[in-house]
């Protein structure tokens, strides 16, 4: 009796806790944001959105313009290695030594910080492989970092279906390739989509990566060997000149509705996929 009474009491001591800890971070994020919105909503003019940047207007179009190409081109080929991998570490490898060193190397990788993706980039192909600044050098390195994030969701998703339909589809006779084809690819595909989602709220919110590789030009890029910013870097590079006017706010309220849009929309796909 005793022990149940203090593994209720405990039990209410760590909610207190987590609702207290929420609502901390609930208070941080609101205060953040509502200062964000309340300096930058002002801001907005036409100028801002103006096709070419000056140092009068400040426009951040071509950075939208550059994040555009920057997420398109790392997921174009991101997504297609991410979600092969993913396939063959759930269901088609054995849980060997083998399986376990790419695990850990993935696992690795997912938690470098992004700015030694950037000094990697930097030497590598900014130098090593002369590609130089440009929008090609930024795609290569955020393949790199995010990369190991869709492994790693493909994974998840497809061992979930695995796990529930592999046993039924082998008593029925069924060949991989057709389980795969009509029962795990439907049933893994949300899951897949909403990880792709956030992976592009993670490249739109990369800036140290991107520094060393892809350049702080404000222009809209003409081909892949061009320089050019994200609205990241757009950012954090106006946040730390001596700029006058609150442009740099105009453009941090574009990026957390991006980032922000982009995680609910994943979240809503998550849950939406959670009560089918």
């Amino acid at each position: 009796m005793e022990n149940r009474r203090s593994i209720d009491t405990r039990c209410r001591v760590l909610r207190v806790f987590s609702l207290l800890a929420a609502a901390a971070v609930m208070i941080a994020f609101l205060t953040t944001a509502g200062g964000i919105f309340v300096k930058g909503i002002p801001e907005f003019t036409s100028g801002l959105f103006s096709y070419i940047y000056t140092e009068r207007n400040f426009s951040l179009f071509p950075s939208l313009i550059g994040t555009f190409y920057m997420t398109a081109g790392v997921l174009l080929i991101a997504t297609p290695l991410g979600g092969i991998t993913g396939l063959w570490l759930s269901g088609f490898s054995l849980e060997d030594r083998t399986y376990r060193i790419i695990s850990t190397l993935i696992d690795c990788l997912n938690g470098m910080p992004s700015i030694l993706y950037g000094l990697y980039g930097f030497l590598f192909f900014v130098v090593f492989m002369g590609i130089g600044y440009s929008l090609l050098s930024g795609i290569l390195v955020l393949i790199i970092l995010i990369l190991p994030m869709i492994i790693r969701i493909s994974e998840k998703a497809f061992r979930s279906v695995f796990c529930m339909y592999r046993e039924t589809g082998e008593a029925l006779g069924i060949s991989r390739v057709s389980m795969l084809r009509h029962v795990v690819m439907p049933q893994a595909f949300p899951d897949i989509t909403a990880g792709i989602i956030l992976s592009a709220a993670r490249i739109s919110g990369s800036a140290a990566a991107l520094l060393y590789t892809s350049g702080t030009v404000a222009q809209i890029p003409g081909s892949l060997m061009d320089s050019g910013r994200t609205l990241a870097v757009h950012v954090y590079l106006l946040s730390s000149e001596d700029t006058e006017g609150g442009s740099v706010y105009a453009a941090m309220v574009i990026l957390v509705l991006i980032t922000g849009i982009l995680n609910e929309l994943a979240f809503y796909i998550i849950g939406r996929r959670k009560h089918e």
